[in-house]
């Protein structure tokens, strides 16, 4: 490890089958559908502000709950994969116009295109009980949680029509994961969340990720 440096970094690249198209997000626009899946808590992100937590907490990691559950299970919490559900997407003839994991950067990540477009999300997941607990503990509110954390809703899925959204929901139930049909992509000047039962917006220049299609 060097001081100030990256101890651990990677990427990863794939290779499409001939004349198969990549969801890229190109074909995103408004109109579309947004479903959210289920998270199961934390995943892989958000960890920093979790142990400084666990720090200034007078059981640190062995805080309970209220479900009496310890901080410590909650934070690791086994992360759902979702890529068995994403290939019976695909495998079902269904083409959406962009996915996109929910991890570092919390739900800013749902307006990862560059497109200046809306994201109104008008129905939520429920959310796991460690966010709950921390978001008690924490300055910042719902803005804070949805800007660092997934909040619930590990991965969505944008689609041309409602009816492939409903078609998601179902596979995502015969995967055993909930999904909801979560809101709407509209036109805009710029990029943005729109979070409807919380009251908050997520404004694009604040986040600097964008994928440039």
């Amino acid at each position: 490890m060097i001081p100030g440096r990256l101890d651990i970094a990677g990427s990863v690249f794939g290779v499409m089958p001939p004349g198969v198209a990549p969801i890229d997000s190109s074909r995103l626009d408004a109109g579309n559908t947004i479903v959210l899946i289920e998270s199961s808590g934390p995943h892989e992100n958000g960890f920093t502000p979790l142990r400084k937590l666990a720090e200034s907490l007078p059981d640190g990691y062995r805080t309970k709950l209220p479900s009496g559950q310890e901080f410590w299970e909650a934070m690791n919490a086994a992360s759902y994969l979702y890529t068995p559900l994403v290939q019976a997407v695909l495998d079902e003839g269904i083409r959406p116009t962009a996915m996109e994991n929910i991890t570092g950067h919390g739900w800013q990540k749902l307006m990862r295109s560059v497109k200046p477009l809306r994201y109104v999300i008008e129905t939520m997941l429920p959310v796991p009980e460690i966010f709950t607990f921390v978001e008690g503990h924490l300055e910042g509110g719902a803005e804070t949680m949805l800007s660092v954390f997934n909040y619930g809703a590990g991965f969505a899925f944008y689609t041309e029509s409602e009816q492939d959204a409903e078609r998601i929901v179902i596979l995502a139930r015969e995967h055993q994961l909930t999904a909801v049909i979560a809101g709407r992509v509209e036109a805009s000047l710029s990029r943005e969340v729109v979070v409807e039962p919380l009251g908050v917006t997520l404004k694009g220049d604040s986040f600097g990720i964008a994928r440039g299609v």
